[in-house]
């Protein structure tokens, strides 16, 4: 880039790196958002009852201790421990954005 008095300023790889990394976390937040609104939206829009559905499963889940357990309740929970890792890097990125130590 010039500036008024001609010089060519350039940014250094450091800068442009951080930069970058500044945008993708932008778009990390912005995506996890969307994605828990997607999940919450009571608008009789994409598949609405399915969307209820799998959040009464997982309220099931975790109070079933307490009560009855049926093969869905069973199946679910079994998938959801399988995917420890996974829900171990939703923990951390939720820790990373609200903390925002970026």
């Amino acid at each position: 880039m010039k500036d008024s008095s001609g010089k060519v300023h350039s940014k250094s790889n450091h800068a442009i790196e951080q930069d970058l990394m500044s945008k993708s976390r932008w778009v990390a937040l912005i995506m996890s958002t969307s994605f828990i609104l997607f999940w919450l939206n009571p608008l009789n829009v994409l598949y609405r009852h399915a969307r209820f559905d799998f959040l009464k499963i997982i309220l099931n889940i975790v109070i079933s201790p307490f009560g009855k357990v049926s093969f869905k309740y069973f199946f679910v929970a079994d998938i959801i421990t399988s995917m420890g890792t996974v829900l171990k890097d939703c923990i951390y990125q939720y820790e990373i954005f609200h903390d925002w130590d970026w």
